[in-house]
């Protein structure tokens, strides 16, 4: 099993005058190890506001990228804990929101 060592803060070769410390992952094969992702897909039924329940459990506050399927429709979080998510829409319509759920703090 072959284990590479990458420095994630150097992203091209360049030598500033003041460096920044190297923040090194290791990657096993080319699978990043400890990533705990979430995907889901929420449905609106002419309603502004749903509530998403998340299936993992997170220590702390998870990040979250919400994309409806729709074009003509805002999407942003109104309140985000630990256990949920409560998403609103800038109009009420009929379509789907795609959720990413990455935990925080890697």
């Amino acid at each position: 099993m072959i284990k590479n060592k990458y420095d994630l803060n150097r992203n091209k070769k360049v030598y500033p005058l003041i460096r920044s410390k190297p923040k090194f992952k290791f990657f096993n094969n080319n699978i990043i190890e400890g990533v705990n992702v979430e995907t889901a897909l929420l449905e609106f039924n002419d309603s502004f506001e749903e509530v998403y329940v998340f299936n993992k459990s997170y220590l702390e506050i998870p990040i979250i990228a919400a994309t409806p399927e729709s074009d003509n429709v805002n999407i942003f979080i109104v309140s985000l804990s630990t256990t949920q998510v409560i998403i609103q829409s800038s109009e009420k319509f009929v379509g789907k929101v795609h959720i990413q759920v990455f935990e925080s703090g890697l």
